[in-house]
């Protein structure tokens, strides 16, 4: 099944198509014409072209907000060559196993992006010249998922191993602490004149002396705060960390159950925090945890062997990188 990385992977793959194409990597040789290969791996050539194409159509896509630094264009050169390198050492790999593309998947993904494409007036016009590249891309990514599959299936772990995986990993198995917390908030736009902002602190330091001296907060909080949570007192329910702004964990922190802290700024106005409960971080008993423990010491050891097999591709076959023609 294809996630939503790998459809916007496919889409941009059409856009680069429709942008001039991105060749793919040729088999037993080098490329057509004068231009040397970016680079040479295991005897099969992966054009210059299809470098330039990887690596402009993703920088665009990386670096939209602004100009990258020499230091984030050398790493970036690094990545994308790499990244081809790898595809085709591991299609190597697919094809020495016998595996073999899942034709009807890579049919049915065809049939959705040319969906995504059917009013584009540029697709239909190139769609000839670009369907081919096309399929052989997909075709090379179902290869490849299969071989990933198929290297990250391990054996089932003993149940030695998944206590001893429970034991030495108590922060996967730990509920984390969760603060109840009650916020009456006077909302101010970023955009506004200091004085409101300096209007909106004398308010808060007022409502939190009457809180102080017994006022009612749910009610304070139905008549003041301009918080979703208002018509409910205020009442955010149990939070964990990580929810809230930095600045509320920072104030949370130094209060016990009951105390209410000192008017704090935030991006969207000025907030009166109550802190009215704190649960401490427990640790879930094995008999709960055995079978998440079970997955995770699983999925850990299939990437494990996941990387162990791309290492090896790496240090067995040999490589030639085409380095002086390779940069912008």
């Amino acid at each position: 099944m294809q996630n939503r990385s790998g459809r916007f992977a496919a889409f941009a793959l059409i856009a680069g198509l429709m942008a001039g194409g991105a060749a793919s990597a040729g088999e037993g040789g080098v490329a057509s014409g004068v231009q040397q290969p970016f680079a040479v791996v295991g005897g099969e050539a992966i054009p210059m072209e299809a470098y330039q194409s990887a690596f402009h159509e993703g920088a665009r896509r990386r670096f939209f907000h602004g100009a990258p630094s020499p230091e984030q264009m050398a790493a970036w050169r690094r990545e994308v060559g790499q990244e081809l390198i790898d595809r085709v050492l591991l299609r190597q790999e697919a094809k020495r196993r016998g595996l073999t593309a899942d034709e009807v998947a890579v049919a049915a993904k065809l049939v959705q992006l040319e969906e995504g494409f059917r009013e584009s007036a540029q697709w239909q016009a190139e769609r000839v010249q670009a369907l081919p590249r096309l399929r052989a891309r997909l075709e090379e990514g179902e290869l490849l998922e299969r071989l990933e599959t198929e290297v990250r299936r391990v054996p089932e772990p003993s149940a030695e191993e998944v206590l001893k995986y429970y034991q030495t990993h108590p922060g996967k198995f730990t509920a984390p602490e969760r603060t109840k917390v009650s916020l009456i908030l006077l909302k101010v736009e970023p955009s506004a004149p200091v004085a409101a902002w300096k209007a909106a602190e004398e308010e808060a330091a007022r409502l939190v002396e009457r809180l102080r001296q017994g006022a009612d907060f749910a009610d304070l909080a139905r008549l003041h705060s301009g918080d979703a949570s208002a018509g409910k007192g205020g009442d955010l329910g149990y939070v964990h960390r990580g929810m809230l702004a930095k600045e509320a964990q920072q104030a949370l922190d130094g209060l016990k159950p009951g105390e209410i802290a000192a008017p704090l700024v935030l991006l969207r106005g000025v907030a009166i925090l109550r802190l009215d409960e704190r649960i401490a971080p427990v640790l879930s008993d094995f008999d709960a945890s055995r079978q998440r423990a079970r997955d995770l010491l699983a999925r850990e050891r299939g990437g494990m062997a996941w990387q162990a097999l791309i290492d090896r591709l790496r240090k067995e076959t040999p490589v030639v990188v085409n380095e002086k023609d390779a940069a912008p």
